[in-house]
């Protein structure tokens, strides 16, 4: 079935490759973000796997060559192109010095080659507002369809997209199911429940956009379905990072909006209050989650069903024990993707010291993996983005960079409490989205 479904989407791509290429843009746009990992096909265990995502960018490359052989270099990116730079040549120089590292190697491709791909591609195809909307307006409507099948997943107890888009390709890929406090963590197509919850909260700020601007209901259901999503996946960090966002943006926002937002609020506890009368399940789910919540703050709430892991923030700042493991041997350029995995390093609890199995803080990994050269080159990128959508926000006629900024630090916020994981692809098409929204906009100054 997964090979099936596999060759029906890349032949939907080949289709309206020749039909209309504005119609493969939007459903590039609708796909790309939420295909899993493990829909793919393996050439070879040296090489990357080639997912049906990745296939996806070449059709789209072979479609952007059909209608201009002359590709626009990324040139009007303002300051971003100092950051995009910079974290082009640190991961570069990281490739280099652990270039006999396999796993480095294909991270380097995956990272760098098909991200700055995905850049330039639709830096060249996103030529109008009329476009942009469109993609933003995919992004949209993928969500709803991903929110809707994580809310079912704990409920059902089946998750549709490991169990039909599974190619068994490779055994290590990121795919776990597994439970919390009695229930099924939802977590859908992206191999684990906290990178769901990290698409969660970087979409809502883009339909809660598309909601003011639009006043179509489906976008509010859209959004009720995508808190409901997040709690269900019971990623703590990730549901406190969405609530401090949240709350800054109430603080941000005018009058007129933050009056709106309260009414929607408001209409949002009413209808979860009737949820949870209907589903006696989802109170379950609500009430541990939001207590669990509460305790990985200090509280000491008592839950049942624990997952044996109720010191959240112990367990993470614990892993810091690993960097004087790592990093006096290998300052500047880390140890290697997945050094964790093939050396003895240890966490230390200071109750118990036990072999390092993960890294749960995004910040961390890169330290470990890629030395300062890399983080460094990865934080600026970040603060680049969230300057520049902040600055910009200012001279919007509409509330877009303002979106993004609260997009990317929800995402770079919840990067302190969980490793990126399959996140990079959600990631990458808002950095790429808003990068086209600023080139026109500088395009309109010119004219």
């Amino acid at each position: 079935m997964a090979y099936f479904i596999f060759g029906i989407i890349i032949l939907i791509a080949v289709i309206l490759m020749m039909v209309n290429k504005n119609y493969l843009l939007y459903y590039f746009c609708f796909l790309y973000p939420i295909l899993p990992e493990y829909l793919a096909i393996n050439i070879s265990d040296s090489l990357p796997l080639f997912t049906a995502s990745r296939i996806l960018l070449v059709i789209l490359i072979i479609s952007l060559i059909l209608k201009s052989p002359r590709i626009k270099l990324l040139k009007k990116l303002g300051s971003f192109k100092s950051a995009l730079f910079i974290f082009f040549l640190c991961e570069t120089l990281v490739f280099l010095a652990h270039i006999k590292n396999i796993d480095s190697v294909k991270s380097y491709i995956n990272i760098i080659i098909e991200n700055i791909l995905l850049l330039l591609v639709l830096y060249n195809l996103i030529d109008s507002k009329e476009k942009l909307y469109k993609c933003i307006t995919a992004l949209c409507f993928a969500s709803f369809f991903v929110f809707f099948m994580g809310v079912l997943e704990p409920i059902t107890k089946v998750n549709l997209a490991s169990t039909y888009l599974d190619t068994g390709e490779r055994s290590n890929l990121l795919m776990s199911t597994y439970e919390r406090y009695g229930s099924i963590r939802a977590t859908f197509s992206f191999g684990h429940a906290i990178a769901l919850a990290v698409y969660c909260i970087a979409m809502l700020p883009i339909i809660m956009y598309k909601m003011n601007e639009t006043k179509k209901k489906i976008y509010f259901i859209g959004y009720e379905l995508g808190f409901a999503c997040l709690i269900m996946t019971m990623a703590r960090g990730t549901i406190l990072v969405f609530a401090v966002v949240f709350i800054f943006s109430l603080l941000i926002i005018g009058k007129k909006q933050r009056r709106d937002l309260m009414k929607f609020i408001i209409i949002t506890m009413l209808i979860a209050f009737v949820a949870v009368l209907i589903i006696p399940e989802v109170f379950s789910i609500v009430k541990t989650t939001v207590l669990a919540c509460f305790n990985a703050l200090g509280a000491n709430f008592e839950i049942s069903g624990s997952s044996g892991n109720e010191k959240a923030i112990l367990s993470r700042t614990s892993q810091f024990s690993m960097l004087n493991q790592v990093l006096p041997n290998f300052p500047l350029f880390g140890g290697g993707t997945g050094y964790i995995f093939k050396n003895n390093v240890y966490v230390n609890t200071g109750d118990r010291v036990f072999k390092a199995v993960s890294i749960d803080i995004n910040y961390l990994s890169l330290l470990i993996n890629k030395g300062i050269i890399g983080f460094l080159g990865n934080v600026i990128l970040y603060i680049s983005l969230l300057k520049i959508t902040w600055n910009n926000k200012r001279n919007d006629k509409n509330s877009i960079s303002l979106t993004f900024f609260l997009s990317f630090l929800s995402i770079f916020m919840a990067y302190f409490t969980v490793a990126e994981l399959t996140t990079g692809s959600i990631l990458w098409i808002l950095i790429s989205i808003y990068v086209c929204y600023n080139k026109l906009k500088i395009e309109e100054k010119e004219d």
